[in-house]
């Protein structure tokens, strides 16, 4: 079973009830990949459920580079 985690803010995220998950689009070491929409704005955007039950020393590095990149 997987761990429960706190929230960690980030500084350029906005929150997850704002949009409206359509689609899983992909899957990887590390996490999931959804398409998804913003509920006001009709944007569509990928969200990236990152699991995290296997890291001991927070945030992986590799799905930080992946953020960067989505940028």
């Amino acid at each position: 079973m997987a761990k429960q985690y706190d929230l960690v803010e980030c500084t350029f995220c906005d929150e997850i009830t704002k949009y409206e998950k359509l689609t899983k689009i992909g899957q990887g070491t590390f996490g999931e990949v959804f398409k998804a929409k913003h509920r006001k704005t009709c944007q569509k955007v990928a969200l990236k459920k990152v699991w995290m039950e296997n890291e001991k020393e927070g945030f992986p590095i590799t799905d930080l580079n992946s953020v960067g990149m989505s940028f």
